[in-house]
Protein backbone atom coordinates (compact mmCIF):
# COMPACT_ATOMS: atom_id res chain seq x y z
CA UNK A 1 0.00 0.00 0.00
CA UNK A 2 1.54 3.67 -1.07
CA UNK A 3 1.48 6.55 1.19
CA UNK A 4 -1.56 8.44 0.17
CA UNK A 5 -3.57 5.25 -0.37
CA UNK A 6 -6.79 5.05 1.82
CA UNK A 7 -7.08 1.70 3.74
CA UNK A 8 -10.12 -0.38 2.83
CA UNK A 9 -13.50 0.53 4.62
CA UNK A 10 -14.38 -2.05 6.93
CA UNK A 11 -18.32 -2.89 8.18
CA UNK A 12 -17.81 -3.43 11.65
CA UNK A 13 -20.15 -4.63 14.40
CA UNK A 14 -21.45 -1.91 15.15
CA UNK A 15 -22.32 -0.91 11.42
CA UNK A 16 -23.46 -4.68 10.56
CA UNK A 17 -26.14 -4.47 13.96
CA UNK A 18 -27.58 -1.16 12.23
CA UNK A 19 -27.72 -2.63 8.64
CA UNK A 20 -29.73 -5.40 10.48
CA UNK A 21 -31.94 -2.78 11.90
CA UNK A 22 -32.92 -0.99 8.62
CA UNK A 23 -33.72 -4.58 7.31
CA UNK A 24 -35.95 -4.81 9.51
CA UNK A 25 -37.54 -1.68 10.44
CA UNK A 26 -36.78 0.16 7.38
CA UNK A 27 -37.53 -2.49 5.02
CA UNK A 28 -40.12 -5.21 6.60
CA UNK A 29 -37.70 -7.53 6.73
CA UNK A 30 -38.99 -10.75 8.99
CA UNK A 31 -36.71 -11.89 11.90
CA UNK A 32 -36.32 -15.06 9.82
CA UNK A 33 -35.28 -13.01 7.07
CA UNK A 34 -32.59 -10.90 8.89
CA UNK A 35 -31.83 -13.93 10.70
CA UNK A 36 -30.66 -16.04 7.18
CA UNK A 37 -28.80 -12.46 6.26
CA UNK A 38 -26.82 -12.48 9.67
CA UNK A 39 -25.97 -16.46 8.98
CA UNK A 40 -24.53 -15.82 5.91
CA UNK A 41 -22.27 -12.76 6.56
CA UNK A 42 -21.42 -13.99 9.95
CA UNK A 43 -18.17 -16.05 8.12
CA UNK A 44 -16.72 -13.06 6.96
CA UNK A 45 -17.60 -11.02 10.00
CA UNK A 46 -16.01 -13.21 12.13
CA UNK A 47 -13.12 -14.36 10.37
CA UNK A 48 -10.44 -15.59 12.63
CA UNK A 49 -6.52 -14.64 11.68
CA UNK A 50 -7.82 -12.01 9.55
CA UNK A 51 -6.16 -8.73 8.78
CA UNK A 52 -8.82 -6.90 9.68
CA UNK A 53 -12.34 -7.85 11.78
CA UNK A 54 -15.64 -6.87 9.79
CA UNK A 55 -16.60 -6.85 5.83
CA UNK A 56 -14.93 -5.22 3.45
CA UNK A 57 -16.64 -4.61 -0.02
CA UNK A 58 -14.74 -7.15 -1.62
CA UNK A 59 -16.26 -9.45 0.59
CA UNK A 60 -19.85 -7.85 0.34
CA UNK A 61 -19.60 -8.22 -3.30
CA UNK A 62 -18.67 -11.55 -3.69
CA UNK A 63 -21.07 -13.14 -1.18
CA UNK A 64 -23.89 -10.74 -2.87
CA UNK A 65 -22.91 -12.34 -6.19
CA UNK A 66 -22.91 -15.67 -4.67
CA UNK A 67 -26.71 -15.04 -3.54
CA UNK A 68 -27.59 -13.47 -6.59
CA UNK A 69 -26.15 -17.18 -8.66
CA UNK A 70 -27.73 -19.42 -5.80
CA UNK A 71 -31.00 -18.18 -5.02
CA UNK A 72 -32.42 -22.02 -4.93
CA UNK A 73 -29.95 -22.20 -2.08
CA UNK A 74 -31.42 -19.55 0.12
CA UNK A 75 -34.42 -18.23 -0.78
CA UNK A 76 -33.68 -14.28 -1.03
CA UNK A 77 -34.90 -12.70 -4.17
CA UNK A 78 -33.34 -10.27 -6.78
CA UNK A 79 -35.25 -7.41 -4.48
CA UNK A 80 -34.11 -8.65 -1.36
CA UNK A 81 -30.23 -8.62 -2.62
CA UNK A 82 -30.20 -5.63 -3.88
CA UNK A 83 -31.66 -4.33 -1.13
CA UNK A 84 -28.78 -5.69 1.42
CA UNK A 85 -26.58 -4.04 -1.46
CA UNK A 86 -27.45 -0.97 -1.06
CA UNK A 87 -27.40 -1.23 2.61
CA UNK A 88 -23.85 -2.05 2.63
CA UNK A 89 -23.50 0.92 -0.09
CA UNK A 90 -24.70 3.32 2.67
CA UNK A 91 -21.73 2.43 4.82
CA UNK A 92 -18.86 2.02 2.30
CA UNK A 93 -19.99 5.03 0.75
CA UNK A 94 -19.11 7.35 4.18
Amino acid sequence: MGFFDRPKKIISDREFKQIKQNLHGAHDWSESQVGKFESIFHGEMSEKGAMHKGLDKEEAERTLDWLKENKHAHGFTDHHIETMREEFDKHFDD
